[in-house]
């Protein structure tokens, strides 16, 4: 057993117990008191929850430094999980991995990771997404040691980033269990905080305000609505093709079939869509930046811009409407990952129409 972990060690230089699991298939309890083992031994050096093999004095300060090294070459945020996986291959894999290594975790991401997450921005996994992956993968008959590992895979990728300075807050969690660090809760904005937030969006940024309009009213994600132009929207028949989305004022055809989709309007949205049209005067930076100076004075520190399609996912319930209707309006991984997300809403529909019938 010390044997296959060492060969791990060697091979990745920079690790996490997560490497370990997935490349050599023991058991919890075995890795760390190997790895204990090593690092009182100190063939390993243990430091910010990464192992670093120190077998030559060279490794721990070079590999550190070459890590360290990418953080001003990767956006803040805007990228999304496809254009991440080539980095993280290129930048890390390719350099801290062993041939047969790299193999792996390029098929690991062509087969079930990248179709999966495909437009996914990185900023927007989340725990829930990671176990919506590992219940799709164990009901089309994976074995649960492949999902574990590509699970470890997903989870140091994400770590790769957050060291990279990407983003301090990208998704954590531990493979066994899935246990979130901080489990973020759908709540719904009161009336009096959504008035206050359009004052100030409309104060200090009119291209903000009419993007909330548009997500509470739509449903649509913040990077649907930045990348969408006129030949986007018919104004005859009251229908948005959402084909394509933006990250940091890159405009991308978005992949995945069922994200691609058909919204209807109602007339009363009209002028907010054709003053979008006309108001996209403020980058998606400057946007983002404003949205966080608002949230910040209002106490909303957790809170999303995408996060207002809950509002809107509470109304349109709330109107009658199917939660099927509700998955194809929100452009959802799957109809399943709605009804987890919202079965509370649901709930409460589902009881105010038998105390109705009653």
């Amino acid at each position: 057993m010390i044997k296959k972990v060492l060969t791990v060690a060697k091979n990745l230089k920079t690790f996490s117990i997560n490497d370990v699991l997935m490349f050599t298939g023991l058991e919890l309890s075995d890795t760390q008191n190997i790895l204990n083992n090593l690092v009182e031994n100190r063939e390993l050096a243990y430091k910010d929850e990464k192992y670093v093999f120190i077998s030559k004095s060279a490794y721990t300060s070079t590999i550190i430094i070459k890590e360290n090294e990418t953080n001003l070459k990767h956006k803040k945020y805007g990228l999304n999980f496809v254009d991440a996986v080539e980095i993280f291959l290129q930048e890390y894999a390719s350099q801290n991995c062993a041939t047969e290594t790299l193999k792996g975790y390029k098929s690991i991401f062509k087969t079930k990771l990248n179709p999966f997450f495909n437009d996914t921005l990185l900023e927007d996994i989340t725990i829930e997404n990671v176990n919506q992956f590992s219940e799709v993968f164990l009901k089309r008959g994976y074995a649960k040691k492949g999902v574990k590992n590509a699970l470890a895979l997903l989870n140091q990728l994400l770590k790769y980033f957050r060291n990279s300075g990407y983003s301090k807050s990208l998704c954590e969690f531990q493979v066994q269990g899935f246990k979130e660090k901080r489990k973020k809760e759908i709540f719904i904005l009161d009336e009096k905080t959504i008035k206050s937030i359009k004052q100030l969006a409309k104060k200090h940024s009119k291209t903000l305000y009419l993007i909330t309009e548009i997500i509470l009213n739509l449903g649509l994600k913040f990077y649907e609505i930045i990348a969408l132009e006129e030949n986007d929207i018919d104004f005859d028949n009251n229908k948005i093709f959402i084909t394509k989305i933006s990250a940091v004022n890159v405009v991308r055809q978005i992949k995945a079939k069922n994200q691609r989709r058909i919204v209807d309007f109602p007339d009363e949205i009209t002028p907010i869509l054709r003053e979008f049209l006309s108001h996209k005067t403020d980058s998606e930076q400057r946007v983002r930046k404003r949205f966080a100076k608002i949230k910040k004075e209002l106490g909303l520190n957790d809170f999303k811009i995408d996060d207002f399609r809950h509002n809107f996912a509470y109304d349109f319930l709330q109107k009658g409407n199917s939660i099927e209707k509700l998955y194809l309006q929100l452009g959802d991984y799957s109809i399943q990952a709605t009804m987890d997300k919202y079965q509370k809403f649901m709930l409460e529909v589902i009881n105010r129409n038998l105390l109705q019938i009653a």
